[in-house]
């Protein structure tokens, strides 16, 4: 991670269009969650999010070398090697409130196209996610005063060992440790409702399934895998293209499940950075809010980590 984000910097010696030339990957696909406010406890301990005024200046910048397009344009040119437009998807994992909020209002004054992939058990107000939970401890924590500064790393570590099977257990950890905690947690309203996605369809955007709950799907059996990524998906029924993305990872999908998401969905997508994938339709993002570079450093980042990979046969 340190050499990568090294490349980011080094990046400012290289062009950006002569970088994406040389590559040949014209097609892009970025990957946000949401974006930074003064209530943002649940991910402030989770991503590097950006402002509203820093995603639009991010946006602007990638606008200079790629065109936004929608998922129908992107899917044409990722399958005709011959096309060189150069093309950027631009997408929003979660379903998190501020998508409608304050990111669609964005996109739609810069008329920038963009899907968003969500969980429905979310949507519906029927589970939370973990990780939300974990990062809202976190930001309450260190607004303790009675704590050191050694026993609070030592929670922050405790809490962010848990996982997706252990809700119950991460509740009770964090009763444990402050009773009003979660009680607090559990009133915030932090995700759009299936009737807001549905508001995002109808000002143009596209919706993708994420799984029903966001659990990392290599700890789960096969059986449990393809109920995830059955759930919800009635709610893409009027979409022209049906859109699949791994939750956290899909470092580690056997084909069997590939083969399952191949009858399901139109084309899927993981988030490992510029890459190719050995799957027909199934295409990596680019995380835009994992570190504190802006967009084009970031791009430059991943397109000098692709060379680099490519020139040893990787």
């Amino acid at each position: 991670m340190l050499f990568r984000k090294s490349l980011g910097h080094i990046g400012q010696y290289f062009s950006m269009s002569k970088l994406i030339d040389k590559s040949h990957q014209n097609a892009i696909c970025l990957l946000y969650h949401t974006i930074k406010t003064e209530n943002s406890f649940h991910t402030n301990h989770l991503f590097h999010t950006k402002t509203i005024d820093e995603l639009e200046w991010e946006l602007d910048a990638v606008a200079g070398y790629f065109e936004f397009v929608t998922v129908e344009e992107f899917l044409k040119v990722k399958q005709d090697p011959s096309n060189n437009r150069r093309v950027c998807l631009l997408s929003f994992d979660d379903g998190l409130l501020e998508c409608k909020t304050l990111i669609a209002p964005l996109l739609l004054k810069k008329q920038i196209p963009a899907i968003f992939f969500f969980n429905p058990e979310f949507a519906k107000g029927e589970k939370i996610f973990f990780r939300h939970l974990v990062s809202y401890t976190i930001a309450q924590i260190n607004q303790k005063n009675n704590l050191t500064d050694q026993k609070k790393k030592e929670l922050f570590a405790k809490l962010n060992l848990f996982k997706w099977s252990q809700e119950n257990e991460l509740k009770e950890f964090i009763f444990q440790l402050d009773n009003q905690i979660f009680a607090e947690f559990s009133k915030l309203k932090l995700f759009c409702s299936v009737e807001e996605l549905l508001w995002l369809r109808s000002q143009g955007f596209a919706l993708g399934l994420h799984t029903a709950n966001h659990p990392l799907l290599t700890d789960l059996t096969l059986e449990e895998q393809i109920e995830q990524v059955r759930n919800g998906i009635e709610l893409l029924q009027d979409e022209r293209i049906k859109c699949f993305a791994f939750p956290f990872t899909d470092y580690g999908i056997g084909k069997d499940l590939m083969a399952v998401l191949k009858t399901l969905f139109d084309c899927s997508f993981g988030c490992a950075g510029l890459q190719t994938s050995s799957y027909k339709n199934h295409f990596q993002r680019i995380p835009m809010d994992d570190g504190s570079l802006g967009s084009i450093e970031k791009l430059k980042e991943e397109y000098l980590y692709y060379s680099l990979k490519k020139s040893i046969g990787k």
